[in-house]
């Protein structure tokens, strides 16, 4: 569903606009998983509709951000700690990759979607320059207009 993590240490997701209404198949699905989850661990959902403010988005960007970088230092911590204690485990070597390329995955996902973005609103402040052009013009016009 295209859902993004937010929130590193529990399982907080934004869900973009166009897949709300996806959203309730999902909560009910996750609702039967956890009728008959086998584990101790508790399964569930529980949805809330954020205002699509400025303020929100940017306290969103923030915390993406800010958990990411931790992500990243966590993972640097830890493969130091393998490095310094000459961790020769292939299965360890192996894990530890696969959690580095994912992060990497993360980033470019992340990269794509910005700069697809950032192409877009370039293009419509071009179009907004164009038309803030012609205002210029016909400003000028009636200004000129006035003092003949």
């Amino acid at each position: 569903m295209q859902a993004n993590k937010i929130n590193i240490h529990g399982n907080l997701f934004f869900i973009p606009k166009q897949y709300l209404t996806l959203l309730n198949l999902l909560e009910d699905y996750i609702s039967a998983i956890g009728e008959h989850n086998l584990n101790d661990g508790v399964v569930m959902s529980n949805s809330m509709f954020v205002v699509d403010d400025e303020r929100q988005r940017q306290k969103m960007t923030e915390e993406f951000y800010t958990n990411y970088k931790k992500d990243i230092e966590f993972y640097k911590e830890r493969v130091q700690h393998f490095i310094d204690s000459g961790c020769e485990s292939k299965a360890v070597i192996m894990r530890w990759l696969d959690k580095i390329n994912a992060l990497q995955q993360k980033k470019k996902t992340y990269e794509e979607v910005l700069k697809r973005r950032l192409d877009d609103l370039n293009s419509d402040y071009a179009m907004l320059q164009m038309q803030a052009g012609e205002l210029f013009v016909r400003r000028n016009k009636d200004q000129l207009q006035m003092a003949a």
